[in-house]
Formats: structure tokens, sequence, C-alpha cells
């Protein structure tokens, strides 16, 4: 007993005609007669009654009906079912990070991401951001996550919200680690800044200091790289304000200069190398703001 067979019967049981059966099924009504009788056959009952009227179920037919009705709606639903299961994804994604936006909250992102597509195979790249910049522009990674003082060129982002301060970061038994910081103070302490090339590109913020001054040390694109001058007290890091688990293993303490003025990013490539990787990606961080 064929599916195709039940379906038949059940569109004859429905209109009572054959002729009417095979037009709404577009086949030949001898298609639909050949198949009524190996079903007759097969369960070796009369289906129907010929009336004046047309065709009607006999008792055996009603009881056929039930289950054929029964069966086709399963196989209806399983067909439906498996066109749900998205096939799993098995590409390589490449992701760049700008050195400060690695953080606790982009670790929970790759685990929540690999555990629903575990055999996406991850590559985590980092830099300052003119490295990760260069990399995004030059196809060489699929998505950058990257810290923005205004909105990126393009609509292929995602921005999930979060936001950081530009601050100094000094030992947390100097005098400025409970003192209020404003930009004249600025001009007068030591300080490792980073380069404004490189961690401003943009040239919409303005710094709280002039960068010539005396009091400047050095520029650096690696401002984390002089931490031991401050844990020395010999100078402050003006810097992005770091992550809170980062500070708390070292004795250090933030001061924010200004409120929240950066924004992070994830930015697809324009032309991402893995298409199906990125486009889950891209997909998983929208869903997870909401």
């Amino acid at each position: 007993m064929e599916l195709t067979m039940l379906k038949y019967f059940v569109e004859v049981a429905k209109t009572g005609s054959q002729n009417h059966a095979a037009k709404k099924l577009h086949i030949s009504q001898s298609a639909i007669s050949r198949q009524l009788k190996l079903l007759e056959s097969e369960t070796g009952q009369q289906l129907f009654f010929r009336t004046s009227t047309g065709l009607s179920l006999t008792a055996a037919g009603k009881k056929l009906l039930e289950s054929a009705e029964e069966i086709i709606r399963l196989s209806e639903l399983a067909i439906t079912s498996m066109a749900e299961i998205k096939p799993e994804i098995d590409e390589p994604l490449y992701i760049g990070f700008m050195d400060i936006a690695f953080s606790a909250e982009a670790t929970r992102i790759i685990e929540r991401f690999k555990r629903i597509h575990p055999k996406v195979q991850l590559s985590i790249f980092s830099g300052v951001h003119e490295d990760v910049q260069s990399m995004l522009k030059n196809n060489e990674i699929d998505v950058a996550c990257i810290f923005y003082y205004q909105e990126p060129d393009g609509n292929n982002f995602i921005r999930p919200g979060i936001t950081k301060s530009l601050g100094i970061l000094t030992h947390k038994d100097d005098i400025l680690a409970t003192e209020r910081v404003d930009s004249r103070l600025l001009e007068t302490i030591p300080m490792i800044v980073p380069h404004t090339e490189i961690n401003n590109p943009d040239r919409t913020q303005k710094l709280p200091f002039n960068i010539l001054n005396s009091n400047i040390m050095a520029q650096t694109d690696n401002t984390f790289a002089f931490i031991d001058m401050v844990l020395q007290r010999k100078a402050y890091l003006f810097c992005v304000e770091p992550e809170s688990e980062w500070i708390k293993r070292l004795p250090l303490v933030f001061r924010p200069v200004t409120m929240p003025i950066i924004t992070l990013y994830y930015i697809q490539a324009e032309s991402p190398r893995h298409k199906e990787s990125t486009k889950a990606f891209m997909n998983f961080i929208t869903d997870d703001i909401v």
C-alpha cells in the first residue's frame, strides 16, 4: 500500500468523484481508477458505492479513510520536520579582535557559538586597531571585533551595546587611585600614551591633553607593554578601560577621565572567505543581543 495510492483514495473520498479528484491532482482519471482497484485488491474490501450523485464510502472505506488521513498527516509532518534540520556548518571562521576587545565577553561569545556550531574551525587573530582594520580590508579575516569612536562605514556591522571610557591606569596605592582625574591633571603627570594615529584612526575624538606636552614620556602602539612602569609608580598609562578581571590580578586601578565614548562593533568583511560560517556568526551575535 503506497502513500500515493492513499492520497488518491482520500481525494476521491472528499470530492465523491474520480473526475474531480483527477483534475485537482493534475493526473488522468484512468490513473486514479487503476490505483483504487489496486487498493481494493490489497485490502480485499469494496471501498466505494456508485450512486446517482457520485461515489460514496462503504463502511470499509470510512474505516480506511481515518487511517489514510492520519498516515498522510504523519508523512507531511515528517517531511516538514526534516526540512527544519539545517546541515551543520563545517568550514573555518577567521575573527580578528582589537586587543582591548578580546575580553571575558568575547570568550563567552566564542564558547556559546562553538556549542551551537561545533564543526566550525575558529581561528582568532588580535592586534591594535590598525592591524585588525587592515586584516578586514584585505579579507584576511571574516569578521572584525573593533572599538570605534563613531559608526563605521557600510552596513555590515552589529553593535552589541558595549562601550568603554578613556582614563589612566595607576597603582592602587597611588594618590590618584582615589582622586578625580581631569584634563588639567593630565597636563602635569608623567604619562605613556597611545599613538593617536592607531588608537584614534577616525580622528573624531580629541584627546583631553596636548600630545606634545613635556609630561608625555612616550607614545606607543602597545600601551600595556609599559605596565611595569605603573607598578613601579614611575608613570601612568593613558588607555582604554581594561577588563576588570584583568586589573584584579595586579595592584592596579583604572580612573576614567571621560564618559564612555568608544563603542564595540562586529564588522563583516565585504567578501568573507568563509561565507556560511560568517553568516552563522553574525546571526548568532544578532540573536545574542536580542
